[in-house]
């Protein structure tokens, strides 16, 4: 295959994975907002949404690898930083694709490292909270008692 047409093909898929990169970002800060102990349903939305995206980024990923190891192989190259500009002027826009990606890609672990602090700082806080009603419960089960009692009740009576 002809490598202009390779690294075209490269530069689209990488332009849809900035897109769904795009995407995981609005979904990572809309977690961040939904990170509260009264929003785990819209939470759990949101992650779902989220794995779908991931899912699609890794089928990207594959493709984009495939046509990488070929044009690879037809250029005679380790890295695609090796190509020559001057001969393939377009592997210009494909760096800066891929610069574009791995900008996003860090900007979004940021904020998902934040929102996993929250998380589990919810998830502590939970825990403990639990842990309270535990005791509260067996406190009161040690205070409870039930009555041996008679069975029956007995009236004096005058005749």
């Amino acid at each position: 295959m002809e490598p202009n047409t390779l690294i075209q093909e490269m530069i689209l898929l990488g332009e849809k994975k900035i897109q769904l990169l795009k995407q995981m970002w609005e979904l990572t800060e809309k977690q961040a907002q939904h990170c509260t102990e009264d929003q785990l349903s819209e939470l759990e939305k949101l992650l779902n949404e989220r794995q779908k995206c991931i899912e699609e980024i890794k089928e990207l990923d594959q493709r984009f690898e495939e046509k990488s190891r070929v044009l690879k192989k037809t250029l005679g190259i380790n890295l695609l930083d090796e190509i020559d500009l001057n001969i393939y002027p377009s592997a210009r826009e494909l760096k800066k694709v891929r610069e574009d990606i791995l900008n996003h890609v860090v900007r979004i672990k940021s904020l998902d490292d934040e929102n996993k602090k929250v998380m589990e700082k919810l998830l502590y806080e939970t825990s403990l909270e639990l842990k309270k009603i535990r005791q509260g419960k067996a406190a009161n089960q040690r205070y409870q008692y039930e009555s041996a009692g008679s069975g029956g009740v007995y009236f004096d009576t005058k005749k």
